[in-house]
């Protein structure tokens, strides 16, 4: 359960079970997942009690790495290729019975655990569950459920890619909640949307919808950042340790940083494409200028995304053989790839975010982004955050940033320019807006706005 580096779901769930307490069930991957799985012991981890379900690994694999990675997870981030992908054929289907295996096997096993009144489901996974546990269950009164949505959602043109019964079957199920939320009105009102054009017989308004006799509210409630336990990491030792390293690496220079899983999603290679034209412009930035992308691996077994990462690889070895000049040769970037981001990952990024001068994020589309949080709130200077028009935090956080189109790789570049060339009566003004903004909400606030709304009379 310990996050590998900022952001993930896993550090804003983390402090809301510490608070609030209860049971967090979720799929064993490991073999000592497994084994304790199938034993009687109940690990605790951050205030919650921990159960395992050990799914059959071919089901498992296809409702995760197909439906779920393969399938959902490109829709939401708009990364289909329409002329090749998606292909809803055979493999397709199976998979999706897959997915509605897994729903289904949660939702056994919640119903069993439940002893207090609420199921809080997270995340596209599980977007089928609420409806398994309605229909398995005997009494009236049915148990209240909260489903949060982490990740971006599509309007509904791009939704209806889905074979129709799908995407009808998914909005249903969502619609099994008492509440529906996300960390953005944006992608709040583009759900709404979907309701609306793909479900016959429903009555919406601008935070809930009426369908069969129930009304299911819709709420917009960003994640809020754990500071103290984030400040304590990026006070730790190791932490130190790496924030040495990068002194010395920058060597003075003026610090643009990223940090990222390498999700196709998050965009880097659009980020180098926009530094290197930067230099382009203004060569002798190659001397001031220090870009430090630190990077996560994941989804390995997808051959797209081994693929990005070399082509990110080969992007920042051209930019360093044409920029890097004379005996000391500092090249201009720094690319780190962490193969042990379990052990190294958290304290590397922190280290990262707190010398940066600018925060580069600039995803394709995001639910929220916790990184841009996480690097206003560590950082030792002033920082600029470049920061995509498309993540969820921009809502939040965009009039203090400098918002960008994270396909325009000459605006990208024109507003990590106008970072290098801020005022620092401008920077102070932006990094203190930030600053306030990122600590005005706690993780449990995050938390209430959703019980409040789950154990509201009826509308």
């Amino acid at each position: 359960m310990d996050a590998a580096g900022p952001g993930g779901l896993v550090p804003v769930l983390t402090p809301i079970l510490e608070h609030f307490g209860g049971r967090w069930l979720f799929a064993a991957m490991t073999d000592g997942d497994r084994e304790l799985a199938n034993t009687s012991l109940r690990p605790r981890q951050h205030g919650a009690e921990l159960h395992l379900l050990d799914l059959p690994s071919e089901i498992h694999r296809q409702h995760y790495q197909v439906a779920s990675v393969g399938y959902l997870g490109m829709l939401f981030h708009y990364l289909f290729h329409p002329p090749y992908a998606p292909l809803f054929d055979r493999a397709f289907f199976k998979a999706w019975e897959s997915y509605r295996q897994v729903n289904d096997l949660y939702a056994q096993k919640a119903l069993m655990l439940i002893e207090r009144d609420l199921v809080w489901v997270q995340d596209y996974h599980l977007m089928l569950a609420a409806a398994r546990m309605q229909a398995r269950q005997q009494s009236v009164r049915q148990t209240p459920t909260i489903y949060f949505h982490h990740v971006s959602w599509c309007e509904p043109d791009y939704f209806g890619i889905l074979p129709s019964s799908i995407g009808k079957e998914i909005l249903q199920g969502l619609l099994a909640h008492q509440v529906v939320a996300f960390h953005s009105r944006r992608w709040a009102q583009a759900f709404i949307r979907c309701c609306e054009q793909l479900l016959s017989g429903i009555s919406c308004t601008e935070d809930a919808i009426g369908w069969r006799d129930r009304s299911v509210r819709v709420v917009s409630s960003p994640a809020a950042l754990d500071f103290e336990h984030v400040a304590r990491l990026a006070r730790d030792p190791r932490t130190e340790s790496w924030v040495e390293q990068f002194s010395q690496l920058r060597a003075g220079r003026w610090a643009l940083v990223r940090v990222d899983r390498a999700d196709l999603w998050k965009n880097l290679l659009r980020g180098f494409s926009a530094f290197e034209v930067l230099l382009e412009r203004r060569p002798s930035l190659a001397h001031d200028v220090w870009f430090l992308a630190l990077v996560s691996p994941t989804r390995i077994w997808l051959p797209e995304y081994r693929r990005y990462l070399e082509q990110c690889k080969a992007v920042v070895e051209r930019i360093n053989e044409r920029f890097a000049s004379g005996p000391s040769f500092r090249p201009p970037v720094t690319l780190l790839i962490d193969q042990n981001p379990a052990s190294t990952g958290r304290y590397r990024a922190l280290a990262g975010l707190r010398i940066a001068d600018a925060l580069l994020v600039n995803p394709i589309f995001d639910g929220l982004n916790l990184v841009a949080k996480e690097g206003v709130a560590v950082s030792e200077g002033q920082p600029v955050l470049l920061l995509s028009r498309n993540a969820g935090v921009y809502e939040e956080l965009g009039h203090a940033a400098i918002g960008i189109n994270p396909f325009d790789i000459d605006e990208t570049a024109t507003a990590i320019e106008q970072a290098f060339d801020m005022p620092s009566t401008e920077r102070a003004r932006r990094a203190t807006e930030l600053r306030r903004l990122v600590l005005s909400r706690r993780p449990e606030d995050w938390g209430a706005d959703q019980l409040q709304h789950a154990y509201a009379e009826p509308m």
